[in-house]
């Protein structure tokens, strides 16, 4: 976070309510289904604050999701085998490639503002440009978000107002568990079977649900520059890497908001996928 000679730059909180987001991904990796990639909010977090609304003097933290009403498709899928004998003697062998996902969110996004502006000022702002052009382009994970009333509002808060906030939302909160991999592993458990074992017993305890999700990216190798490309990027192949986290009700939540850590979601600056803890 950036830093100043003189004094820290001043923490604020953004809140977009009511997105409701058609077609979503809702398969991140090739192996898991469901909620949409913290990888991916945490992207769309970082380019509302940095480009739909830059000029604002704000620096993207970290961001907080409250998903409801949620639904998805039935999946598309092709044959794993290539040649038609093979087709028809294992029928039933198919590979999931595409899911989608519809779904309401509300989102929280914790800003520094380099310029120290209060909220008041920061409101101003946000009212004088809630019509520029980079807020109706905003994606999640993938997916059309339309807004509530037809156009998009942002509004800038104080810590001390996240309370109230989040009395006035719905649906869950995504907070990251993943400490729970290492603390509750049993012997002779990998990590997977850890996961499955927690996420079922989560179901019968009634203290929030844990789900699996794609945290992000972790590479295989250092990146290198590959040849015939189109941008001089530095490239890496990599692995998705699975997450845990737990659904909170928002009123079960409205106390601890900005207080307790995993429910904001940022960038890893150690490594390259999303999590609070490390893996």
């Amino acid at each position: 976070m950036p830093s100043s000679a003189t004094s820290e730059p001043t923490s604020h909180y953004l809140v977009i309510k009511g997105m409701k987001v058609t077609r979503a991904n809702a398969m991140p990796c090739p192996y898991l289904a469901g909620l949409p990639s913290m990888y991916g909010v945490v992207g769309m977090g970082r380019y509302l604050v940095n480009h739909a609304l830059k000029g604002a003097g704000l620096v993207f933290d970290s961001i907080a999701v409250f998903v409801s009403v949620f639904s998805m498709s039935g999946s598309q899928q092709k044959y794993a085998c290539h040649s038609l004998p093979d087709i028809r003697k294992h029928q039933d062998i198919r590979i999931i490639t595409a899911r989608d996902s519809w779904f309401t969110a509300d989102i929280i996004v914790r800003v520094s503002s380099l310029q120290n502006k209060s909220v008041e000022d920061l409101n101003d702002w946000l009212e004088r440009h809630r019509h520029l052009d980079a807020l109706y382009k905003l994606r999640f994970c993938g997916g059309h978000v339309l807004f509530a009333g037809g156009c998009p509002s942002v509004m800038a808060v104080s810590a001390s107002e996240l309370s109230e906030v989040c009395r006035h939302l719905t649906g869950f909160i995504i907070a990251d568990r993943i400490e729970l991999c290492r603390s509750e592993r049993r012997a002779g458990e990998d990590a997977l079977d850890t996961v499955l074992r927690l996420i079922q017993g989560s179901r019968a305890e009634g203290h929030g649900w844990l789900v699996p999700l794609l945290v992000g990216f972790s590479p295989l190798e250092l990146p290198v520059h590959r040849k015939n490309t189109r941008a001089a990027l530095p490239h890496s192949y990599s692995e998705p890497v699975l997450g845990l986290g737990r659904l909170f009700s928002a009123q079960a939540v409205q106390s601890d908001l900005g207080i307790n850590e995993p429910f904001f979601w940022k960038p890893n600056p150690e490594r390259k996928f999303v999590v609070f803890g490390s893996i």
